[in-house]
């Protein structure tokens, strides 16, 4: 996977992205996580996307995100290990 292109697809119709398993949805649309077929990663603040799959929150205040990230290895294995039984 590492080694796939990535496409960005925004604004593009989804019926058009093949369902495989380099599809990878990000977003923070409530609607469109219903929607969609692929595996998702939300990135919200609103913890309420929590009971929907993988959530990804804003690091704190004046923290740059790959600081917060390499700070809290467990919160990379709790996005890990909900995201790739999906993308085998």
């Amino acid at each position: 996977m590492a080694r796939a292109p990535v496409r960005w697809s925004a604004g593009a119709r989804w019926s058009a992205l093949p369902p495989n398993e380099r599809t990878l949805l990000l977003t923070d649309s409530v609607k469109l996580l219903t929607q969609q077929p692929f595996p998702a990663l939300r990135i919200s603040a609103d913890q309420r996307l929590r009971a929907a799959g993988p959530l990804l929150g804003p690091p704190p205040a004046g923290a740059p995100a790959e600081r917060h990230l390499a700070a809290n290895p467990a919160l990379v294995d709790e996005l890990a290990a909900a995201l790739l039984p999906v993308l085998k």
